[in-house]
């Protein structure tokens, strides 16, 4: 009954979204290594056989979660630096945006990541 849900959506992106978003979750709370395909299809709230309609397999998943937050990243880090001329401030700007990820503090552009929202 949960896929036939998924299906009624009938939207690609936000079904690719609600996964990617389930596994930050467990990547956050088990680490990627001990993460399942079963464990992102529970946390989404389908079947696996419909994560596996999106995804090949795991390294799939995790390769579509990373280029997913890269490009996430990408936008905030040219969001903060937007509109600065002086190319050392630009750069400082950028490495600060980028520490703040690496170090697991949440500047306020950041707010609303799936790997920086408690809960």
């Amino acid at each position: 009954m949960t896929s036939r849900r998924w299906l009624r959506e009938g939207r690609c992106d936000l079904a690719t979204d609600r996964i990617l978003d389930a596994a930050a979750n467990v990547y956050v709370r088990q680490g990627v290594a001990r993460t399942s395909m079963a464990d992102v299809a529970r946390e989404a709230g389908c079947s696996r056989a419909t994560l596996y309609r999106y995804f090949d397999d795991r390294s799939a998943l995790r390769t579509a979660f990373v280029h997913r937050e890269t490009r996430r990243l990408a936008a905030e880090v040219s969001a903060e630096i937007a509109g600065v001329d002086d190319q050392a401030e630009r750069s400082s700007r950028g490495s600060h945006a980028v520490r703040f990820e690496s170090e697991g503090e949440t500047p306020p552009f950041t707010r609303g990541s799936p790997l920086t929202t408690s809960g």
